[in-house]
């Protein structure tokens, strides 16, 4: 049976931030409590510094990483200073600085968890693949979503599935009702198609069908 925690911590990869806007920044806080780490706030301002001095906006990676900066001066987000490892995240390990950066996302989602028992952690990222392999370790009170499913979830109806299961809010599919049967049974069938064939001979075929039904006559007893 699902824990019922009390809360919801959201734990943001560079990736989820710089493909997402301010307006998911600002409406991550109605669902928990949003962090990222000092890593994490070093590179986004690393990459802020190549936005020119205007910053007339845009789309890139470097103007929503200005963007954030910006944002998160006065957002109430937090600062997560959390290193924790576990058997299982083993899975992220790997060659590249692709897989380093994964390892060190869910390391720091996973001592998170640590430090807030009672909430569930959720890692938001922008790969579909790290989201998929820590959800399908189920590992207590962790579990991660993509930006673009938080943008669908509105309370608690709309949460991501595996979120979802973790609240227990995905509610068992109630049976379906049995329709009643509306299949002829098959006596009375016969008799409309034996009617309905005995109907078309007698006005296709109107000589034949005297025929038979003098014959018919002529074999029948006469009543007396």
């Amino acid at each position: 049976m699902a824990k019922p925690y009390q809360t919801k911590v959201f734990l943001w990869d560079r990736g989820a931030i710089t493909s997402s806007d301010r307006h998911l920044w600002e409406h991550v806080k109605t669902l928990g409590a949003p962090y990222l780490t000092a890593a994490t706030l070093q590179e986004l301002e690393n990459l802020a510094r190549d936005v020119p001095a205007n910053r007339g906006g845009g789309t890139s990676v470097e103007a929503l990483a200005d963007s954030f900066v910006r944002f998160y001066q006065s957002s109430g987000w937090r600062l997560a200073d959390t290193d924790e490892g576990h058997p299982q995240l083993q899975v992220f390990e790997g060659n590249g600085r692709k897989a380093l950066e994964n390892l060190v996302s869910v390391r720091a989602a996973w001592g998170l968890s640590r430090q807030h028992p009672q909430s569930l952690t959720v890692l938001v990222s922008a790969d579909a693949t790290l989201v998929r392999k820590l959800n399908d370790l189920e590992l207590e009170n962790l579990r991660a979503a993509t930006a673009i499913s938080l943008r669908a979830w509105q309370g608690n109806r709309n949460a991501p599935p595996a979120i979802a299961r973790a609240l227990g809010l995905t509610a068992a599919a109630a049976p379906a009702r049995p329709r009643p049967s509306r299949r002829l049974s098959v006596g009375p069938l016969l008799a409309i198609l034996a009617l309905g064939g005995g109907i078309v001979f007698w006005y296709s075929q109107p000589r034949l069908s005297q025929q038979i039904w003098r014959t018919l006559q002529q074999a029948l007893p006469k009543s007396r």
